[in-house]
Parts: C-alpha cells; sequence; structure tokens
C-alpha cells in the first residue's frame, strides 16, 4: 500500500468541493433571514461593516463616523470590500469564494505534504476535505478561511526549501512564503510572529552555512515586513506607533483572564468579562481620562494592565484555565454553531463550555442541556475527533522513525505555536488553523495502518 495516488488528488477535491458546495445549499446563505440571523453575528457583523464602509467611504472603521479600526487587521475585510465591489454588496458571494479557496488549500496541502511525508499527502488533503470545522467555518463569514489559505499556502514554499536546500534559487520560494505568512498576519492578528518558526527552519538547515543562514532569514523577515508595512504605516500615523493590532491586550483580559474572574466571583464568562473591562474602565477613569473619547488603542494598555495584575496575583489559577482552555479547545464539538447554520435547535438552553471549572461538569451539562438530535451530532464529530487523534499519535511516531527531524520539528512548530498564543481562548474557531497541519500525521498514521495491514493480509 504507498498511500492515496496522485491521480486521486482530483476525487479528493471534488470531495472537498461537493461536501462545501452542499453544506452552502443546506445553510441557504442568500436568504435574508439567514444572513440577518446566521451569517451576519458577532464578529461577522463587524467585518460586514468594515468592508461597507471601505468601499463607500474609503475609511477602515466600523461605521462612516468611528473611530479607526485598530481592533481588527485589514486582510479578511479587505477580501470582503473587493468582492462586493467586483460583485455586489452579498455575503454569500463571499462564502462561495471562500468555499473555492478552500479547496485550493485543500490542493496546496496535498502538494505540501507530497514533499516531505509522501505517503502521508492524499490521507491529509482528505481529512481536510471533510473535516467539519473547515467545512463549517468555509460557510461562515469569518477570517479563518482565509488565514488557512494563507498559511497552507506560505508551508508549502518554505516545504520547498525544506525539501530541496541545496536549489541555488531558494529566494524564488523564500519571498512568496514571507508575502503568504505576512498576510496571513494581515488576516489575524495571532499570525503576527509567524517569521519565527520560519527563520527557526532555515536555522535547523543552514545552521553549518552563517552567509546563507543570515541572508535568507533576513530576508524572509523583510519582505514579511515589508508586506506589513502599508498597514503598520497606517497605524503609526493615526495612533503614533506601528502596531499590528491591539487584539492581543483585549483577549489577554476577557478570553485569557475572565475563567480567573469566574471561579472568584462565581459567575459566568460574560459577566466575568463585563467586570474585568469595568475594572479597566476604572483604571482610565483614576488616571483623569474621558473613557468615552478614548479610542481602543489608548484604552489597551489598561486592558492588558488589569490582566496582568490578575495573572501575576493568580499564577495558578492562570495555568490551571491555560490548561484547561487547550483540552476544551482540542474537544469541541462545535454543536451550537452547526446548530444555529443547520437550523436544527440550540438546546434547552445556552450552554457554553468556558462557564464550568471543570470538564466533568462541562461534560455533564453538555449532556443535559442538548437536544437528542445535537447529541447524535456531537458523538459523531467526538469519533471522528478521536480517531484522528490517534492516527496523530501514531503517524507522530512513525515520523520520528522513518522521516528528516526537521520536517517533524517544523510542522509541530506551526501547531504549537497556535496552540501557545491561544492558550485558555476557547473555542473551535481558534483551532481552526491548526487543523491542516495536525492531519499530515493523521495522514502518516492511517497510511502506517494501511501498509500493516496490507503486508498482513500478503502472507
Amino acid at each position: 500500500m504507498n498511500g492515496i495516488d496522485r491521480k486521486h488528488i482530483f476525487i479528493i477535491l471534488f470531495v472537498c468541493l461537493a461536501i462545501r458546495a452542499l453544506f452552502f445549499a443546506v445553510v441557504q446563505p442568500w436568504e435574508k433571514s439567514i444572513v440577518e440571523n446566521v451569517i451576519l453575528e458577532s464578529d461577522s457583523r463587524g467585518y460586514d461593516g468594515i468592508a461597507q464602509t471601505l468601499l463607500h467611504h474609503g475609511r477602515f472603521a466600523q461605521q462612516p463616523a468611528s473611530p479607526p479600526e485598530v481592533l481588527r487587521t485589514p486582510g479578511y475585510p479587505v477580501f470582503i470590500a473587493f468582492v462586493y465591489l467586483l460583485f455586489g454588496e452579498s455575503p454569500w458571494i463571499v462564502i462561495l469564494l471562500q468555499i473555492i479557496l478552500d479547496v485550493v488549500s485543500c490542493l496546496f496541502l496535498f502538494l505540501a505534504v507530497a514533499r516531505l511525508f509522501p505517503p502521508a499527502a492524499g490521507f491529509a488533503s482528505l481529512f481536510y476535505a471533510v473535516d467539519p470545522f473547515l467545512v463549517l467555518y468555509s460557510n461562515l463569514f469569518f477570517s479563518e478561511t482565509l488565514l488557512v489559505f494563507f498559511l497552507v499556502l506560505g508551508v508549502y514554499f518554505i516545504v520547498r526549501v525544506l525539501a530541496d536546500p541545496s536549489h541555488e534559487k531558494i529566494y524564488k520560494n523564500l519571498i512568496p512564503a514571507a508575502v503568504f505568512w505576512g498576510c496571513a498576519a494581515l488576516t489575524k492578528p495571532i499570525a503576527g510572529y509567524l517569521y519565527v518558526p520560519a527563520v527557526a527552519a532555515l536555522v535547523v538547515v543552514f545552521y553549518n552555512y552563517a552567509k546563507k543562514l543570515f541572508v535568507y532569514s533576513a530576508l524572509f523577515i523583510g519582505i514579511f515586513f515589508i508586506t506589513l508595512s502599508p498597514w503598520l504605516a497606517r497605524n503609526t500615523r493615526i495612533f503614533g506607533k506601528p502596531v499590528l493590532s491591539v487584539s492581543k491586550s483585549l483577549n489577554m483580559l476577557i478570553l485569557m483572564v475572565a475563567p480567573i474572574k469566574m471561579e472568584q466571583e462565581n459567575i459566568i464568562l460574560r459577566d466575568a468579562q463585563a467586570r474585568l473591562l469595568s475594572e479597566a474602565e476604572q483604571k482610565m477613569n483614576t488616571d483623569g481620562l474621558d473613557v468615552r473619547a478614548l479610542n481602543d488603542f489608548q484604552k489597551a494598555p489598561f486592558w492588558e494592565k488589569t490582566a496582568k495584575v490578575y495573572i501575576k496575583s493568580y499564577p495558578g489559577l492562570f495555568i490551571k484555565y491555560y490548561a484547561i482552555g487547550l483540552v476544551q479547545n482540542f474537544w469541541g464539538l462545535g454543536t451550537a454553531a452547526f446548530s444555529q447554520v443547520l437550523h436544527f435547535g440550540n438546546g434547552r438552553t445556552h450552554f457554553d463550555p468556558r462557564n464550568y471549572s471543570n470538564v466533568f461538569q462541562a461534560v455533564t451539562q453538555w449532556i443535559l442541556r442538548k437536544t437528542k438530535l445535537q447529541k447524535y451530532f456531537g458523538l459523531l464529530i467526538a469519533v471522528y475527533l478521536l480517531s484522528t487523534y490517534i492516527l496523530l499519535v501514531l503517524g507522530l511516531r512513525v515520523a520520528f522513525h522513518y522521516y528528516p527531524k526537521v520536517c517533524i520539528i517544523f510542522v509541530l512548530v506551526i501547531i504549537g505555536y497556535f496552540l501557545i498564543l491561544t492558550g485558555s481562548a476557547v473555542s473551535v474557531r481558534f483551532k481552526v488553523p491548526i487543523i491542516p497541519f495536525y492531519y499530515i500525521f493523521s495522514g502518516l498514521g492511517i497510511y502506517y495502518l494501511g501498509h500493516v495491514k496490507f503486508r498482513m493480509a500478503g502472507k
């Protein structure tokens, strides 16, 4: 058994497209009620508002009269505005293009894995094609699909360097890799430090060639920041500092520190976030500032200062919820999102796993609050996740036994990068960027199982 043959990639791409298209038809994102109640909710409405303001008024802000936006980066709103300009202001067209981008991501994942772990390429792309969360978010008005697209393309070009470091024209791969990963940072700020794993990979490959290492590293970092430079220049002009976003400060407060507040005062997440923001505003008032007159850039230092007080005061609780967040991100089933999109109800009452301080309590409440259909659907996803994780562990063993360590470590560093920066911020959305990369090892795992079974059958 030699894995999935290259000719089968077209079948996999067809499956990838067909599943997303079927999901699109079920969701019906062209219906006005669906747009208002499902597609444009929470962050999605913010993206749409910025795109509309950019298109009609040439300003990057939520509304024409709103302060300049510094919380969200420009990648996804600019993508939306461009689609609106070409095809009209219909969110469903944006979603259709996202589906196409996701199929392209599936293709480039195959091409990248084929260079590093050839037997895993077909299986990894097949897992990508059928993954329920990738299907879900390709059909929603969120930035995750565009982020994954840029991440996978960047990895593809870096992999070309790792696979053939002796190639004389390495810069032809490093430049597009840096551009795509720069675009990833412009899509979501969490990707703003991606140059670190890229340079780390170059260090491992070229550690015996100091001049090449310096030139290639400087080239990658330079192109990465040149890609960011228009946005950094805009923020320097408006806010006086070349920041990518202030989302780190806000997320530190309302996502990473909020669980500590919840346990302290025995309140739910939403109330904990409101009280933490209120505490930050009190600090602003203490400094003689008018909160209503401040923009997000001016508020950010106070958000971060408030968060650090809790982290320093309760390091044990911070570490506890950081670890719980990692586990919940891996085992999140996303039934609430699927329920809303596929129209099969949201259970008896709202359920948020972040409102519970231990896994047993969260599982118990999930069982009590979910409908029968949601439980069956969640069980199906849980079985799928368990299967891919078992294959992932098996694939890691195979990889370390048969393949170059630099390739394995490079993939693991990307996975670890997003896991570490996400921390206790719990949402299936936050797991999306790492899904393509752990499927590389799941693909190796299923290949190995098939290979062993094939050999046993031949005896």
